[in-house]
């Protein structure tokens, strides 16, 4: 008998709207053992262009960023896999929120809840204005609902 369908769940922690050097942005909390099965998925680069095109979409029409930062605006994913690495709303001044990485290669290599606690904490960096952080919630809420499909996806095999 199949287990039941247990969609992704995620948090926004602080989210601060105040704008000043490093003083907007957000945490993210995933858990562990939803990373732990991102982690397992390996995905297409057809797959990764979709997500990012669709996160490209959605900041341009929010219209919070100029359109050469948009284009370089996604989410830094895990060794090809569904588990991200890092939101990123500007790659040239660093707003981003991120997890440590070192926490996250040993998600993929297989440990857990057990060494983790049941979430991972995902934090800010250099989020400088309330637009670059509205931008990354839509860069999280679109990559949130792209890793639920890819769980589906998984789940369904």
């Amino acid at each position: 008998m199949q287990q039941e369908f247990k969609g992704l769940m995620y948090r926004l922690n602080g989210f601060d709207l105040e704008s000043g050097n490093k003083a907007a942005g957000f945490g993210v909390s995933l858990p562990t053992d939803q990373l732990g099965m991102l982690a397992q998925i390996k995905v297409s680069e057809d797959r990764i262009v979709s997500l990012h095109r669709s996160i490209q979409a959605r900041l341009a029409n929010a219209k919070l960023l100029p359109k050469p930062i948009i284009r370089e605006c996604g989410v830094m994913l895990l060794d090809g896999s569904a588990c991200p690495r890092a939101f990123v709303a500007d790659p040239v001044f660093g707003a981003s929120i991120g997890a440590d990485p070192g926490t996250l290669q040993r998600i993929l290599d297989g440990e857990g809840v057990e060494s983790f606690g049941p979430e991972i904490e995902y934090t800010p960096h250099n989020t400088d204005s309330a637009k670059q952080a509205i931008a990354l919630a839509i860069i999280v809420a679109t990559w949130a609902e792209w890793a639920n499909h890819e769980l589906l996806i998984a789940h369904m095999k």
